[in-house]
């Protein structure tokens, strides 16, 4: 069991838009069966899956969290 102040939280994700195997919409669908209650998609040097996400993320009723991880 887990404490009721944790968060079951996914903040280093990678879609197709760099290297990774899913698309943004794909990784926050995943996510959100997994019972992922806070996520960020961090594609390498990337911002071109963001849109994507954040739209995906919020038709799940998540905020949008944009990042971005540099090399």
């Amino acid at each position: 069991m887990r404490p009721a102040s944790a968060l079951n939280a996914d903040l280093h994700s990678h879609s197709t838009v760099s290297d990774g195997t899913l698309s943004p919409r794909e990784l926050v669908l995943r996510a959100a069966q997994q019972g992922v209650e806070l996520f960020a998609l961090t594609d390498h040097d990337e911002l071109g899956g963001l849109a994507e996400a954040a739209a995906c993320a919020e038709q799940a009723g998540w905020p949008s969290c944009p990042a971005s991880r540099s090399r």
